[in-house]
């Protein structure tokens, strides 16, 4: 016996189910609306778009927030980074971090950060490499702050440049002083404006 007479066996033996009054539904007559009579039993569902929450775009929310609509800007992060937004995760967690009308969240903040860093998120490496610092839900690691506070900085975040900057300068947080290496960030951070960079600019030419 060969493939096709296998397959014409069985689907031969294979039993087929019939409708109502043993007749086969060939032409789909027997499929059922809830506008068909006999069909009334059927409960009809309403739909109204009204009922559907309405997410304004991210940008909206932004702009809330700078115009202090927090709790427009929060329901916008919140559903965005439910949407799986990177940039929303990271406004979500500031929130949360903050407390910002809504309770002080920060492990829920802390993670958000984390996944909008790993997602290249400039604004989210430079606070999840600061989240780091004090804080009693991790131990501090050195080498992910730094990590995170440099990936921000080559994302052109000026106040990632400019705590760079300092940390190599002064040496802080553990980490070996480099001067030339702070230089290098504070003058990265000056060229985009970083008042504090700028002053400190000035104040070492004047020194030196």
């Amino acid at each position: 016996m060969n493939l096709i007479q296998l397959v014409e066996k069985d689907s031969v033996d294979k039993k087929i189910e019939l409708f109502p009054e043993n007749e086969l539904d060939l032409d789909g007559s027997w499929c059922v609306s809830i506008n068909d009579e006999g069909g009334s039993d059927l409960r009809e569902t309403e739909f109204n778009i009204d009922e559907i929450t309405q997410i304004i775009p991210l940008k909206e929310g932004i702009q809330a927030h700078r115009n202090k609509e927090y709790q427009k800007a929060w329901d916008c992060f919140a559903a965005h980074a439910d949407l799986d937004n990177a940039h929303a995760k990271y406004w979500k967690g500031y929130y949360l971090w903050e407390g910002i009308e809504v309770k002080k969240d920060r492990e829920q903040a802390f993670g958000l950060f984390k996944e909008a860093a790993d997602d290249g998120i400039g604004d989210a490496q430079l606070y999840y490499a600061f989240s780091l610092v004090s804080n009693p839900l991790v131990k501090f690691d050195r080498k992910i702050f730094l990590e995170y506070l440099t990936k921000s900085a080559h994302n052109n975040n000026p106040i990632a440049q400019f705590s760079l900057g300092e940390i190599y300068l002064r040496g802080e947080h553990g980490i070996g002083k480099d001067e030339e290496l702070g230089m290098k960030y504070l003058r990265l951070a000056a060229l985009n404006d970083q008042p504090k960079a700028k002053e400190i600019l000035q104040k070492l030419r004047i020194e030196n």
